[in-house]
């Protein structure tokens, strides 16, 4: 069975599931923040929780590339996935052993309403509940200063060789323009591959060089020259549940500097 985000309304609230497999990072982190790191029994290799969490927990592979018979010994009550992350068929395969709920997140309204639901899911309503109301109190704040008179024309680039940005429909590019960004490459979707020319022609005042899922690193911004590229941390853009209130702190900091810098 697959529990598609936004149709779990008829979902049995007294059955709190207990044997949890997640293969999304972000979620695995809300998980933790959920106080449900004794119901987590594997998670992917990606999953980047408190040391002595990583430590007791079993590790099913990649987002891309779970290994789906492990998975199935371990028989879990629960498998959390995400429509943009991991693969159909492995979500269907999954599907006919365990329940599998399947969240699509892109905008904080998307990613309130699986925050809600995976605590209703999982006994956590309560402790759902008040991260989403902290989220929404710190989203308010960030708001009410990221007031900047420059509005800055971004490329955000996810890979290379080839090169990929972020369209329009992603959780990426709903960030970037919270923080007052201007994504140049908006009228595509999902993640385009483009070319060094095609950023050029743009003239964009800057060019985020995402950690992942490809690791830019400093050795890469020769590439752009003359064209200014910052480092940044993709878990800031990319990252939906609790983990999100990092980031407007982050947002407004790297605002500021491009300010103070271009």
């Amino acid at each position: 069975m697959i529990l598609i985000q936004g149709k779990i309304d008829s979902f049995n609230p007294s059955f709190h599931f207990k044997r949890i497999i997640s293969l999304v990072p972000s979620i695995t982190w809300l998980l933790y923040d959920y106080k449900l790191a004794s119901n987590l029994i594997a998670v992917t290799k990606f999953c980047e929780i408190p040391e002595q969490f990583n430590s007791t927990t079993i590790r099913i592979g990649g987002t891309k590339n779970p290994d789906l018979d492990k998975i199935r010994l371990l028989k879990p009550d629960l498998i959390i996935a995400n429509k943009e992350e991991n693969n159909k068929t492995d979500v269907e395969a999954l599907s006919k052993d365990s329940v599998v709920y399947l969240s699509d997140i892109f905008d904080l309204d998307s990613m309130y309403q699986m925050m809600a639901e995976l605590g209703i899911l999982t006994g956590m309503s309560n402790i759902a509940n008040q991260w989403i109301q902290n989220i929404k109190d710190r989203y308010n704040l960030f708001k009410s200063n990221a007031l900047f008179p420059h509005k800055f024309n971004i490329v955000y680039l996810i890979w290379r060789a080839p090169y990929m940005t972020v369209g329009r429909d992603t959780f990426i590019h709903y960030m970037l323009l919270q923080a007052g960004f201007v994504n140049i490459f908006s009228e595509y979707q999902r993640y385009p591959q483009i070319n060094l020319n095609d950023i050029q022609f743009r003239n964009p005042d800057a060019i985020f060089l995402s950690s992942e899922p490809y690791p830019f690193k400093h050795h890469h911004q020769i590439e752009f020259l003359p064209i200014k590229s910052t480092l940044v941390d993709g878990r800031m853009f990319s990252w939906y549940g609790t983990y999100t209130i990092r980031s407007f702190d982050y947002l407004n900091a790297l605002k500021q500097s491009l300010n103070n810098n271009l």
